[in-house]
């Protein structure tokens, strides 16, 4: 376990497999219950992947390594879904919200907008 963890610190593409075969179902899990869509969720297995093996690459030793990998998808998640949580589609149109400082929440903003 250690060895491949290091192969993929020097990124050894056989490394990188081999974790990638050891917990891709279970990270892939992970995604489909932060984003429902089955193809959104492949998108976010394969960019936590890249993300995964850059944090290797530059990560000290990992105590518990299952468990880094699945802290890494869940957080990687939830900042895709704060980022796409900004972004509404109002009527095939995107309209973003850049800042909830304002006096409307976000959802009244977007319920006056489909309003016009």
């Amino acid at each position: 376990n250690e060895a491949v963890l290091a192969g993929c610190a020097r990124r050894e593409p056989s490394a990188q497999r081999t974790v990638y075969e050891a917990v891709y179902k279970k990270m892939y899990s992970v995604c489909l219950r932060y984003v429902p869509d089955a193809d959104e969720a492949r998108d976010l297995l394969h960019d936590g992947f890249m993300k995964l093996f850059d944090k290797l690459a530059a990560a000290p030793v990992i105590q518990y390594p299952e468990a880094y990998i699945r802290r890494l998808f869940v957080n990687f998640c939830l900042d895709y879904v704060r980022s796409a949580y900004k972004k509404y589609i109002v009527y095939g149109e995107e309209t973003w919200i850049h800042s909830r400082s304002t006096e409307e929440s976000a959802s009244e903003s977007v319920e006056s907008a489909m309003r016009k």
